[in-house]
């Protein structure tokens, strides 16, 4: 996997959603790797010990796809993630988040919260 500012496309827009799950919030989840999506690359690059560049390798898809798979894990448990788990902050994780927060009277907000915070 790379990823880099000016790539469009489903793997950024997972990578946005699974930022904003982690509360590094890339502002938009349009699949376009813009200078808000570089800022919270890095922020989450240094908050995890990785290089901080701004640019998703191996290395760093794979520190979130093991961040995403604990909440997709419990959202399963909950009844409001019906997919694989696989780490990938797709539609159906983003969303059954937002359906968690929601039916449990959180802001419905898309971020689950992590250490960093």
């Amino acid at each position: 996997m790379l990823l880099k500012k000016g790539d469009t496309g489903n793997n950024v827009r997972y990578l946005q959603q699974g930022l904003r799950i982690l509360c590094i919030n890339p502002i938009r989840l349009d699949g376009i790797f813009d200078d808000n999506t570089v800022t919270s690359v890095k922020k989450y690059q240094s908050a995890r010990g990785l290089t901080s560049d701004g640019i998703v390798g191996d290395g760093t898809w794979g520190k979130i796809k093991s961040d995403i798979t604990p909440i997709q894990t419990a959202l399963k448990k909950k009844g409001y993630y019906t997919g694989t788990i696989d780490g990938v902050a797709g539609d159906g994780t983003y969303n059954g988040l937002v359906k968690f927060q929601s039916a449990n009277g959180l802001t419905a907000d898309g971020m689950a919260g992590w250490f960093w915070n």
